[in-house]
């Protein structure tokens, strides 16, 4: 995975003297020290901007994919502009604290790649194209890739804390400002003051756009503390001795299949999670089922057409309500409950002679059922699950 120096001598980084590359101790000064070469992500990174312009690549590819998933979900051509819907979002990984708590860790990685709308994507992928290439060649690829990683994860842990829902790459790109701001503080001198200053600019008109526009702050605050921390704790520098490069190199690897396994857990879970729009169309389904299901007990029109119209409106229901995706095992009960009464009653009217006069009433048990159903499915929504998707129930 990382690139051999095929060049015939090398220069050591502690005393600049030219040596064989196979040799891991400098045979001139004695100190254990390697080129920055054999540190790089793959053979073919010559420029040291190769990390950042993979992360912008994978950030616009994954904007790309949801919205082609919006607009076969019927989204149309607004789908490459506005943000993709929750199904959609949801299903791509976005920062749901209701879903992390419920242990989808990967929810805290996998936003750090995610954009809501063409907007958002242009304005972080301008940032992370002016700052990402010079923290990247600073620090080396291996360090930026775990700066860039470990301040986006807590950028999203810090949302996650607070219950804030959302995705995007700016969390880690506050990590990479707090990181030059302290480069710059330590470099000290007219360009390290000034590049201090021009980053801490950078911050607060961040802060101020998501003053503006209601964006996450909590993510931008978190990341840039993060960052600011790596900038104290690790060295502004390449890997330079072959024991760095083995540590950085093991890291860098980490961070990638960290990346990879987020986004494999995404695709087996793709499709499987419940929405804000599942539970509000599993409310309505239910309320329409329930309500029909009680009137065909009242009504005392037995002419044949309408009961076999109660019939067929009974079992149109009843297959809208299965296919709800599952939301919780507690509504699956209640919906299961619902459907085997309603199918009953259907078969009960289809059953029913052609000449019948009267049309079989609810029965004591049944009205017991109902209500007993009707009962569980508002303790379920009372138990704070609107609030838990970010819905609220509308009095009429």
């Amino acid at each position: 995975m990382f690139g051999a120096d095929r060049k015939k001598l090398v220069m050591c980084q502690a005393c600049r003297g030219l040596i064989e590359p196979r040799l891991k101790t400098c045979p001139l000064c004695g100190r254990e020290s390697v080129p920055p070469l054999p540190a790089r992500i793959v053979e073919s990174a010559s420029s040291s901007h190769f990390i950042s312009l993979l992360l912008l690549s994978i950030n616009i590819v994954l904007f790309v994919l949801m919205a082609f998933a919006e607009s076969k979900s019927g989204g149309g051509g607004a789908s490459f502009i506005n943000s993709a819907t929750e199904p959609v979002l949801t299903n791509f990984g976005v920062r749901r604290p209701d879903l992390i708590a419920q242990g989808q860790w990967w929810r805290l990685v996998t936003p750090n790649f995610l954009h809501l709308g063409v907007m958002h994507l242009m304005f972080n992928s301008l940032a992370l194209y002016q700052i990402g290439p010079l923290a990247e060649e600073l620090y080396g690829s291996q360090k930026f890739l775990f700066i860039y990683l470990g301040t986006g994860i807590i950028s999203n842990i810090a949302s996650f804390v607070f219950g804030i829902r959302g995705a995007g790459a700016s969390g880690a790109i506050f990590g990479l400002i707090g990181l030059l701001v302290v480069y710059g503080y330590r470099l000290g001198g007219a360009g390290g003051r000034g590049l201090a200053k021009q980053m801490l600019i950078w911050a607060g008109a961040g802060m101020i756009y998501g003053f503006i526009l209601h964006a996450d702050n909590v993510a931008h605050a978190g990341g840039f503390i993060a960052g600011a921390a790596f900038g104290l704790l690790l060295a502004p520098s390449a890997p330079s001795t072959h024991r760095d490069a083995i540590v950085w190199n093991g890291a860098a690897i980490a961070c990638v299949l960290l990346i990879v396994a987020s986004f494999a857990c995404v695709g087996a879970a793709y499709g499987r999670t419940a929405s804000p729009d599942d539970v509000k169309t599993f409310f309505g389904t239910f309320k329409q089922l329930e309500g029909d299901l009680s009137r065909s007990y009242i009504t005392r029109n037995t002419s044949n057409t309408d009961v076999i119209a109660n019939a067929k409106l009974l079992r149109s229901e009843i297959s809208d309500i299965k296919r709800v995706r599952p939301i919780d095992n507690e509504s699956e009960d209640i919906k299961q409950r619902l459907v085997a009464l309603a199918t009953k009653r259907a078969v009960e009217l289809e059953s029913l002679d052609a000449n019948a006069t009267t049309v079989p009433q609810m029965s004591f048990e049944e009205r017991a059922a109902i209500e007993q159903i009707v009962q569980s499915f508002n303790t379920w929504i009372n138990s704070g699950v609107l609030e838990k998707y970010g819905l609220e129930l509308k009095s009429k």
